[in-house]
């Protein structure tokens, strides 16, 4: 009898779990791929290359959902963390530089109205958007929160803000999933609905508020992509300006696996999935690489790569003079460090000569 009730806690929690999974993937220039998965240390942040054939660790213990790569290379996520003596959630805000080092952009704090939770986006100009309250606001790290527009979503699971600043949402609730556009000015319209099947044919799990919209990215066209859990697929949602929407799922994962997280390179796809299956639970995550036939290959599954490789090496990043110093101010820098090995390289001849003339009077 107990064992019964563990077993159904078992599959209660996990399908709790694997409802709101990690989705974070990102390329970053030198052509690393960057993922998050919650299923190992408490959270970890992982770092592989286009081959697959090597898993590094870049942070463990950070509960962090989703990811964000801006234009420097830097990595922004959130840590959420449950403190079970209070049963209340404490997120902070952290930036991981290309040179492997996290800052503390938002302290840890307990006010959901502060920060909201694992659904963020951070524009160009490092204004933090968030789900509050099923309201979007808007924040810098040394402000205060405020309303984008007086709209109240359903049930936002993804938030990203595209290559023209507007904001898009993933909205599970209207119109069989939905994603919106919302303008910095706070201007609502629609971007593409009825994205997920009614009902998904093989879902993940047969409840449906698990049938999820989560990771979203942008190719050059325009064209957005967003995965869908309960019908195990990508979706792609020609952009407005291309004079008519077309909505097709492209890829279609096998059971147990269903993708959660997307990032491009070109043409070329990489996929972040994870499976569920009743005896076993939760596992993964894998990526899966499409190329621009999009064939299928499975780059690195983290569960098989942790039994061959059960201690995996932490990331290394390459060590610079110039570490975290703005590219603006680098030459500023140097110019300013030749002058002076210029003036030295003076000084000293001077000095000699003086020393010659008075040894010669």
């Amino acid at each position: 009898m107990l064992r019964g009730l563990l077993f159904v806690f078992t599959i209660l929690y996990s399908g709790f779990l694997v409802g709101h999974p990690a989705w974070g993937i990102v390329l970053s220039p030198d052509g690393h791929i960057y993922f998050t998965d919650i299923f190992h240390n408490n959270g970890t942040l992982w770092k592989t290359d286009k081959t697959g054939n090597q898993l590094a660790v870049v942070l463990t213990q950070h509960h962090s959902h989703d990811i964000f790569m801006d234009d420097s290379g830097a990595i922004w996520g959130t840590d959420d963390d449950y403190i079970s003596s209070t049963e209340e959630n404490e997120i902070h805000l952290w930036k991981l530089s290309p040179k492997g080092h996290k800052k503390v952009i938002i302290p840890p704090t307990r006010a959901p109205g502060e920060l909201g939770g694992a659904v963020f986006g951070i524009d160009a100009s490092e204004q933090i958007y968030f789900i509050f309250d099923s309201q979007l606001f808007r924040r810098k790290a040394d402000s205060a929160p405020e309303l984008v527009l007086d709209h109240q979503f359903g049930h936002v699971t993804s938030l990203k803000v595209g290559p023209d600043g507007n904001i898009y949402l993933a909205d599970n609730m209207p119109n069989r999933g939905r994603i919106y556009q919302v303008t910095p000015e706070g201007v609502l319209s629609d971007f593409g609905k009825f994205l997920k099947d009614a009902p998904p044919l093989d879902p993940p799990f047969p409840e449906p508020q698990f049938d999820l919209l989560f990771g979203m990215t942008f190719d050059e066209m325009g064209d957005l992509y967003v995965t869908n859990s309960g019908g195990r697929k990508l979706v792609k949602v020609t952009s407005p300006k291309a004079g008519g929407q077309i909505i097709s799922a492209i890829y279609r994962a096998e059971a147990p696996w269903y993708p959660v997280g997307i990032a491009l390179d070109g043409a070329e796809k990489y996929i972040l999935e994870v499976a569920f299956e009743a005896e076993k639970g939760n596992f993964g995550p894998r990526i899966v690489h499409l190329d621009k036939f999009n064939q299928k290959t499975i780059l690195i599954n983290v569960e098989a790569y942790l039994q061959n490789n059960p201690q995996p090496a932490q990331a290394e990043y390459k060590k610079k003079i110039f570490l975290d110093i703005p590219k603006e101010w680098q030459l500023n820098l140097a110019m300013g460090i030749l002058i002076g090995l210029v003036g030295l390289v003076i000084v000293i001849i001077q000095s000699r000569k003086r020393k010659k003339e008075d040894k010669n009077s």
